[in-house]
């Protein structure tokens, strides 16, 4: 799969972060398609990571279809797994790696990046988002959307302060 825009990467973490995996882009692309971010939905909608879905009352829509329905984007399972949150591939994402500095943790080739975010989690002192960038080579939204994710499969995650005020991230029997 070719790389994801910054502004691709955001909308799919954002995307998978919601309970109803609604994308909801600024108000100036849900004008007939029109707008700055636009190319960037179309690229996503063209590569199947995201869909057309009939839009919740209530709710600004997409798009309306040739019968009048109206359309929201929803997030699908590929777009899912492009950044890390899916059941199948969840290791296998777009986003670019970084590469580890001396001493730091690395991903093992034969486990996924979700699995190295879980193992950290586990561990007593936990992780901080810089830790988990650090593993992965994920921006700080993608992991925050892993977490929700990791969350939403029924994962508790407790959030705390360290002594140097850093948000720590730590789970139990995951």
């Amino acid at each position: 799969m070719a790389r994801l825009t910054d502004t691709q990467l955001v909308m799919l973490s954002t995307a998978g972060a919601r309970d109803d995996r609604a994308v909801h882009p600024l108000a100036d692309t849900l004008t007939a398609g029109k707008g700055t971010l636009a190319p960037a939905l179309r690229g996503l909608l063209k590569r199947g990571l995201i869909a057309e879905a009939p839009a919740p009352a209530g709710s600004q829509p997409w798009r309306e279809g040739e019968t009048g329905e109206r359309l929201t984007l929803v997030i699908t399972d590929a777009g899912l797994d492009a950044i890390g949150l899916g059941a199948e591939g969840a290791g296998e994402t777009s986003v670019p790696t970084t590469t580890p500095q001396a001493g730091s943790a690395t991903v093992s080739p034969k486990s996924s990046k979700s699995e190295s975010v879980l193992k950290l989690l586990r561990r007593k002192r936990g992780a901080t988002v810089c830790a988990l960038q650090e593993v992965t080579g994920w921006q700080p939204h993608t992991v925050r959307a892993a977490l929700s994710g990791f969350r939403k499969k029924g994962v508790t995650i407790e959030r705390e302060k360290n002594g140097r005020g850093e948000t720590v991230y730590r789970s139990r029997g995951a």
